[in-house]
């Protein structure tokens, strides 16, 4: 059965089949969009770096499974809405880490240090490297940050748990 045209007019026609071609050519691209965002999820997930963002408010938004762990989650979704200030035992820090991340934020510049720090146990001393950048929406503003944590001692991110007090 053909379908019907009540109108006749070839150019509506023509519309809803280009139409149909465009839904059709979005539908392929959000499941190439899915398939690339759980690419990246995979990365982030099997990266050894100890990985977060945050949105402007310094409210997390996500992590991996590797941060997750080294802050005494289980899983990676619980740290999403909370705050340094929920999560950190030295409140001191968690002031810090809110003034450095606006600083980002307010300036659009990377933030980076080199610490030696004190791991939970109290005994074990290691060197991390810590990076914040600045996350852009598609606007080309700047909706959060990303931190990576990587511990410039082993190859693994065993849990650092530093004097960043989780």
């Amino acid at each position: 059965m053909a379908a019907t045209n009540p109108t006749n007019d070839p150019l509506q026609e023509s519309d809803l089949l280009a139409q149909l071609r465009v839904m059709n050519f979005r539908d392929k691209r959000q499941d190439q969009t899915l398939s690339e965002r759980d690419l990246l999820a995979y990365v982030v997930n099997h990266t050894q770096d100890l990985v977060f963002w945050k949105d402007r408010n310094g409210v997390y938004q996500g992590c991996n499974v590797g941060f997750a762990r080294t802050i005494g989650l289980e899983n990676p979704t619980e740290i999403i809405g909370k705050t340094d200030e929920e999560l950190l035992r030295q409140k001191e820090m968690a002031e810090a880490f809110a003034e450095m991340e606006q600083d980002v934020i307010e300036n659009d510049l990377p933030y980076a240090s080199y610490e030696f720090v004190k791991c939970a146990d109290g005994e074990a001393e290691r060197w991390i490297r810590t990076y914040r950048l600045p996350i852009k929406n598609s606007s080309g503003k700047i909706s959060g940050i990303l931190g990576i944590v990587r511990d410039e001692e082993e190859e693994s991110a065993a849990p650092i748990r530093a004097r960043i007090g989780f």
